[in-house]
């Protein structure tokens, strides 16, 4: 009998956790444990029409729309998946963006490391988007801090309509 109570106790404890994860997961609760952002827990939340942007801000560009090479190029090589990609607003519209000796720069402001690199983990060679550029009405420069990061480095600027979700951490 003790058994039995052992396992109706358990499969009771996994279906609650199975349960707890579902609710999180469609109330927009993710686990990042990709190098991309800090191991946390991310809310999720879909990025009202007309809302500004602000620099730092947390959002995910929905890269299916957007019709650019490098992003495609990016899709054909694995960089970006059916799995969400969370990117920094690094610079928003009106500002001028500069990558130069692995530094990134808005407007002459030193914005911190930011390295481009020249080929991929796999010796496929990586293009840079050309800077200095300033972005125009609508556009943002998007950007991830780890070394690897596929960001507006190599596809340039993404326009407003394209980021679709903002992430904030919560734990």
């Amino acid at each position: 009998m003790d058994g039995i109570r052992r396992a109706s106790l358990s499969c009771t404890a996994f279906l609650c956790c199975v349960a707890f994860l579902c609710i999180a997961y469609f109330s927009g609760i993710r686990v990042n444990l990709s190098g991309s952002l800090p191991h946390r827990l991310y809310r999720i939340a879909a990025l009202p029409e007309g809302k500004a942007l602000s620099r730092g801000e947390l959002v995910m560009p929905d890269y299916r729309k957007i019709d650019n090479p490098a992003i495609s190029e990016g899709m054909a090589r694995r960089y970006l998946t059916a799995h969400p990609m969370v990117k920094q607003v690094g610079a928003l519209p009106g500002e001028t963006v500069f990558l130069s000796g692995g530094r990134f720069r808005v407007d002459g402001r030193d914005m911190g490391p930011l390295t481009v690199l020249s080929a991929d983990s796999q010796g496929r060679p990586l293009g840079a988007f050309p800077t200095p550029y300033t972005l125009k009405a609508g556009e943002f420069w998007l950007v991830s801090h780890p070394e690897k990061g596929f960001d507006s480095r190599y596809f340039g600027p993404v326009r407003r309509t394209d980021i679709t979700h903002t992430a904030v951490a919560i734990f």
